[in-house]
């Protein structure tokens, strides 16, 4: 497999005088039975493909990249049949609405229910209608490539005219870590074995990386203070109707999503969260990607799961913080800084907005980090956690201390919430946290690696969902059933 370990400072390494493929089929692999395999002999991945280690690690990374693009396209394809959506920040959709000149007429916007809904690519269902394309003229697609380039089915459009998928923002680099204090490059946190860490050694999980990027032997790690950014505080706006958000016409302005077309009508939402470093939407661990299979290492079993028990499905993508402008500079993403700032934003724009009384959360990593540091914000908003029923997490290094979480929000987590660590104790057996130290419920995932136990943990996960669903609408009913004989009493 050419497990080789790296002591390079991969910083300092060249990447322009390297020149790679751009495509899977160019560096001699394709997927087969979901297995990355050799064209030429059927063999699985070889890392050590040169004595130049430099050379070897770059020749992963770029792989890599075509391999998140290749997992986009299957998320917009047939199978999977989600769309692919903008991150706009409060503030920008708000000034959008105020732009002079912008108005039906001249941008095709669309109303439902008396509200503007902002120009719309592709289509969206809302209430049980369809919502369909809202530009006028639909941005050029190449039709030689429509299934993998994400194109909606022609069917769809009422119109048989192609409706644009939005083209995904090149320049992203494999090493796009620097995203307002998250992580560089890296995966955080090697996870919980065999029990939990002290305090030290929970702040150091939380500032340091577990490099799920390079071969399983690579050790390398870095610390970052981790930034949490501002954001700013808006009216609780839950009870609102769905607003469906528009492609935007500068596709490297903002973050994206991927969403499935029910999202927004669905009684059920389920949100997925990946952890940090080079994994992107659609992705739980690159290196089982390369090295096992597509189902070990995405998240499409968990899209396919929750579609077929009747969940509205949004997949996040806290990674994508930042792009390359024409001149040549970094620059972020407005409203996805960094993972932080990026579900903050999806919450505001989408599910917020969402019809489902019922939202869970499924998150690896630094992943447990950004849902609790999102309830934080919630709740510092006055906005209720009632409507998150179940959190589950994949060896999360999320920390009610080192995250000053609120009473409330801790009192939530205990509720709601379970953590699938890693351990080689037998799956779902309870962990004692020790310590002292308070936290949600804690099982085994059972498996001792990291990146392995989101894929370990899957039909777990979803039983605990189940559960937790259940229980959730029977305290519902329960509580319908009191306000009624409230009523009755009174009359």
């Amino acid at each position: 497999m050419g497990d080789t370990p790296s002591t390079l400072n991969h910083e300092e390494c060249d990447t322009t005088k390297y020149e790679f493929p751009k495509t899977i089929d160019g560096f001699g692999y394709h997927f087969v039975d979901d297995k990355l395999l050799s064209i030429k002999d059927g063999r699985p991945f070889d890392y050590q493909v040169s004595e130049d280690m430099e050379y070897n690690q770059k020749h992963y990374e770029k792989l890599g990249e075509i391999i998140t693009e290749f997992v986009y396209e299957q998320m917009l394809s047939s199978e999977l049949g989600l769309l692919r959506v903008d991150v706009i920040p409060e503030d920008e959709r708000k000034r959008r609405e105020k732009c002079q000149g912008c108005n039906e007429k001249d941008q095709g916007e669309l109303k439902i229910q008396g509200q503007n809904v902002g120009q719309c690519d592709n289509e969206l269902e809302m209430e049980g209608q369809n919502v369909g394309q809202g530009n006028k003229e639909p941005a050029n697609v190449d039709q030689s490539n429509t299934e993998q380039s994400g194109q909606i089915p022609e069917e769809m459009n009422e119109n048989k005219e192609p409706l644009d998928s939005q083209v995904i923002a090149e320049g992203h680099s494999e090493n796009q870590g620097d995203n307002g204090g998250h992580l560089e490059g890296q995966e955080v946190g090697e996870g919980h074995l065999k029990g939990q860490p002290d305090d030290q050694q929970q702040q150091d999980l939380l500032a340091e990386s577990k490099d799920e990027d390079k071969q399983d032997q690579s050790e390398a790690a870095e610390n970052t203070d981790a930034e949490i950014p501002e954001q700013t505080s808006d009216t609780k706006n839950d009870d609102q109707q769905p607003i469906v958000s528009p492609i935007q016409s500068e596709p490297d302005r903002y973050g994206f999503i991927f969403i499935s077309k029910d999202a927004l009508i669905c009684d059920k939402l389920l949100i997925l969260v990946h952890g940090s470093g080079v994994v992107r939407a659609g992705q739980w661990a690159r290196r089982l990607i390369i090295n096992e299979d597509l189902d070990k290492g995405t998240q499409f079993p968990y899209i396919k799961r929750a579609k077929e028990e009747g969940y509205g499905v949004i997949v996040l993508n806290t990674n994508e913080n930042f792009y390359t402008d024409s001149n040549g500079k970094k620059a972020y993403y407005k409203g996805s800084r960094s993972p932080e700032d990026h579900i903050y934003s999806v919450w505001k724009q989408y599910i917020s907005k969402a019809a489902a009384k019922h939202i869970a959360f499924v998150a690896h990593s630094y992943g447990g980090i950004c849902v609790m540091e999102l309830c934080i914000k919630l709740e510092l908003e006055s906005i209720s956690l009632d409507r998150i029923f179940a959190i589950a997490l994949t060896d999360s290094v999320h920390s009610f201390w080192h995250q000053q979480s609120q009473q409330v929000v801790e009192d939530h987590f205990k509720k709601v919430a379970c953590n699938w660590v890693s351990s080689d104790l037998p799956l779902d057996k309870e962990i004692d946290y020790g310590y002292g130290r308070e936290d949600c419920k804690l099982v085994s995932a059972g498996h001792e690696k990291h990146e392995w136990t989101s894929y370990s943990a899957f039909d777990s996960v979803f039983k605990y969902l189940k559960e937790k669903y259940q229980q959730r609408t029977k305290e519902m009913e329960e509580n319908d059933e009191q306000t009624g004989q409230k009523d009755m009493d009174q009359v």
